[in-house]
């Protein structure tokens, strides 16, 4: 699993830049990568197509996990939360030196 080419072109998404890919290395058991060995031989897959399969079934399982869903929720309320402690205390802050 030494290849070092990527056989993902950049991906262009509604009119933004151009998006080069990144590398992304993992260490795995010497066990595992033989048998991912012996499948990419099968199906013929570089490792970087086996890479990105794989972390996109990874992606798609844990945004359907309803327990990520509601941890991701509950950070975005807590952001919110420290967004608006914020607001406040700046607005308190300008009020005090406009009211001199």
């Amino acid at each position: 699993m030494s290849e070092q080419r990527s056989d993902m072109p950049p991906q262009l998404s509604g009119g933004e830049e151009e998006r080069k890919p990144v590398v992304f290395a993992v260490r795995i058991d010497p066990a595992l990568r033989e048998q991912v060995e012996g499948i990419r031989g099968i199906t013929e897959q570089s490792v970087n197509e086996v890479g990105v399969e794989a972390l996109i079934a990874w992606v798609d399982n844990k945004l359907a996990d309803e327990d990520v869903r509601e941890k991701a929720m509950a950070g975005i309320e807590e952001e919110e939360r420290r967004i608006k402690e914020r607001k406040a205390a700046i607005q308190g802050i300008l009020e005090a030196t406009t009211s001199k």
